[in-house]
């Protein structure tokens, strides 16, 4: 019977020792993971800022674009109306050649 216990007693301490052995690997990797998360979090913020500035820039180059569209509609508008004056202007050469 004391033979038992003893086995059983081995037993044990050999469980908790592999059980202590496991508790440290976890530790050690918990503390590996825990200093990869504070890194992962920096550059999550460094690339946050930088897409911040991104989109100021996209902002800025929108509303280029827009000015440039407005203004290529408005040289549109003024082809337009040029090409009525010649037109117009024809028209009255025709008529004083005819005369």
């Amino acid at each position: 019977m004391i033979a038992a216990f003893g086995e059983r007693l081995e037993s044990i301490d050999k469980k908790l020792r592999i059980l202590s052995q496991k508790y440290e690997i976890i530790r050690k990797e918990n503390a590996m993971l825990m200093e990869e998360n504070i890194q992962l979090k920096q550059t999550a913020g460094k690339h946050k800022t930088e897409l911040e500035i991104v989109g100021k820039s996209l902002s800025e180059t929108n509303k280029d674009l827009s000015q440039i569209n407005a203004n290529a509609h408005s040289n549109e508008d003024v082809k337009k109306k040029i090409d009525q004056y010649i037109k117009e202007i024809e028209t009255c050469i025709e008529l004083l050649e005819n005369l």
